[in-house]
């Protein structure tokens, strides 16, 4: 099955405020193609909107079906998960 990558930028209220949603690698290494116990780097580049309102905010990444949009479920003790995306950290907009 194939799987779309995705970061997203949320606010203090949970409302998306950018995101980026791109098949692995810029669609040079498709998730059929994965190995077990491979490693690969996908970079995601979120660009803030005008006039962005000071506050904190949330980076939050997952992956989903790129067929029927389903997201892959995620199964870590590592990080927080909520509703099959992970959160990466919290950042401060002045």
């Amino acid at each position: 099955m194939s799987y779309t990558g995705f970061a997203q930028l949320i606010s203090a209220d949970g409302q998306l405020i950018t995101g980026w949603d791109n098949p692995p690698c810029h669609r040079t290494c498709p998730t059929e193609s994965w190995r077990p116990n491979e490693v690969l780097r996908d970079e995601y580049i979120l660009s803030l909107p005008e006039g962005l309102e000071p506050g904190i905010y949330t980076i939050q990444v997952g992956m989903y079906s790129s067929d029927n949009g389903a997201p892959l479920p995620i199964i870590t003790r590592a990080a927080t998960v909520i509703d099959n995306r992970i959160v990466i950290t919290q950042i401060e907009i002045e």
